[in-house]
């Protein structure tokens, strides 16, 4: 496809996805769905996590599962998720080249004697996704991962780097 089907394809995604808060209904999301899958044959560099993360929660309004299954389906992706990404993390290449510099150009902390935090990083991941397994544990699993968000997002914004320091 040439680049601007393409573009052109991103802007009727952005719509329909927009339509989906004013119509939740099975035929928006099959036509997001088809978007996605279109976009993503066309260049496989935007496989990128939300896509594929869009993609199987999408299914789950695709299918007619009742709203009880539907709902552990999802807990059930969430789980999976954080619990993989943690589990991804888990070996130097992230700790030396992601976390180290993460944490010392943005939160200008100079850690490479404490490489253990970085993997502590990997361990809290796995940690809340094994909470948001437990009723008991949900509520502060919760609370980890919007304060494991936070601070994801103070690090990729744009003020990430001029607001810590």
């Amino acid at each position: 496809m040439p680049s601007f089907i393409g573009n052109y394809l991103i802007y009727v995604l952005l719509g329909v996805l927009t339509s989906l808060l004013f119509f939740p209904k099975k035929i928006t999301v099959s036509l997001a769905l088809l978007l996605l899958l279109a976009l993503g044959l066309e260049d496989q560099m935007r496989w990128q996590p939300w896509v594929y993360i869009y993609l199987l929660f999408f299914l789950g309004f695709i299918f007619r599962i009742p709203p009880s299954n539907r709902l552990f389906y999802f807990r059930l992706l969430l789980i999976s998720i954080y619990f993989w990404s943690g589990i991804h993390k888990i070996n130097s290449n992230f700790v030396d080249h992601i976390f180290i510099p993460m944490a010392r150009d943005v939160f200008m902390l100079h850690l490479p004697k404490y490489r253990i935090i970085g993997y502590g990083v990997s361990l809290l991941e796995i940690s809340i996704g094994i909470g948001l397994a437990f009723k008991l544990t949900q509520r502060y699993a919760f609370f980890a991962l919007c304060a494991l968000h936070m601070i994801i997002l103070s690090w990729v914004s744009p003020w990430g780097k001029t607001l810590i320091r």
